[in-house]
């Protein structure tokens, strides 16, 4: 016989029960792993983003001042705290009248005449010298700026590229290149040799930690904007730049840094772009996106910039994750 009693209600009410706890065990799971997926997603694509952009960055900086030539007509034309300009002569030698790889051809002419009779009609150029120097900053890739901007209006800024030889779509600017968006800052500090002795110039840290060196390479800004060196960025003289030489940890605001002098103590005049010869870059970017589970509550130093995200003013870096890299380009041909 077969038995057709079935199910109780309670029976089917205790099943139901733990199917629910079941499945709500299996979506709660699953939200967990998916937003631990996003979040892994933001930090690589922050952080592939962030170390791109200071390879990009700083492999061009080292080559400022480059001159084949040897013009002396390149280095670094503007050094502030949050941009710098600077030139290298890295092409325009195909046309420049000179025999750069010595091959004992010069540039050809261009009077339209087979002038070195190879069986074609002189160009005005000689394509293997393309990669030498004519000695001026007047082609693509000789005259870099990089700064801050938001490049395409959606409210995070980016890191600009902009070449002055390169024909813009705004005739008024020069042309743009995106190389890292959602950068919250960049920051610059430069190493000089003032007396042209062949050494960067140091200062004595008089607050250094006991054990570890007191002379340390100078690390300057001009504060004044007249685009010469007047500020060694270590206010407290510990031989760190760091928030406690601005308004210290959990702050925000600027390192207000200290006048320069050398080793022996005495003052160093204002120092010319020119003395550069190396460069410490920050870089600072953060999540395309807010999450509103994550809180910054760490200070970062970015030059003579002190940011603490979560007490700052800026609504729109509240919630995201931050990451700051930092690198010097010692600029070989200064």
């Amino acid at each position: 016989m077969l038995n057709r009693q079935g199910f109780t209600l309670i029976e089917v009410l205790i099943a139901m029960a733990m199917s629910t706890i079941v499945a709500g065990g299996v979506f709660l799971a699953y939200r967990t792993q998916q937003a631990s997926y996003v979040a892994q997603e933001q930090v690589a694509a922050m952080q592939q983003n962030l170390k791109a952009a200071m390879f990009y960055m700083g492999r061009e900086i080292r080559m400022a001042g480059y001159d084949t030539a040897i013009s002396g007509n390149f280095g670094i034309q503007t050094a502030a705290p949050n941009s710098i300009t600077f030139t290298c002569d890295v092409t325009g030698g195909e046309s420049d009248g000179r025999d750069n790889d010595k091959d004992g051809v010069t540039d050809e002419d261009t009077n339209g005449i087979d002038d070195d009779g190879d069986g074609t009609i002189d160009t005005g150029f000689e394509a293997d010298e393309f990669e030498f120097g004519d000695g001026v900053a007047n082609d693509p890739n000789e005259t870099i700026t990089y700064s801050l901007f938001d490049i395409d209006n959606d409210g995070d800024m980016d890191l600009r590229r902009q070449d002055a030889a390169v024909p813009p779509a705004n005739a008024a600017l020069p042309e743009e290149e995106f190389v890292a968006e959602n950068v919250e800052a960049l920051g610059f500090a430069y190493a000089f040799d003032a007396n042209n002795d062949g050494l960067l110039d140091t200062y004595d840290a008089i607050n250094a930690p006991a054990g570890s060196p007191r002379e340390r390479t100078l690390w300057a800004i001009d504060a004044d904007g007249d685009n010469d060196l007047d500020t060694n960025l270590d206010t407290d003289g510990d031989g760190d730049i760091d928030a406690d030489d601005g308004p210290g940890t959990g702050g925000n605001g600027f390192v207000g840094g200290q006048i320069l002098m050398d080793f022996a103590g005495f003052a160093i005049a204002d120092v010319p772009v020119g003395r550069i010869k190396a460069v410490r870059i920050w870089l600072l970017a953060r999540s395309g996106r807010q999450d509103t589970k994550i809180v910054e509550r760490n200070t970062f130093v970015v030059g003579n910039q002190v940011i603490t995200p979560d007490t700052d003013a800026d609504l729109n870096n509240d919630h995201r994750r931050m990451r700051l890299l930092i690198t010097t380009a010692k600029c070989r041909n200064l």
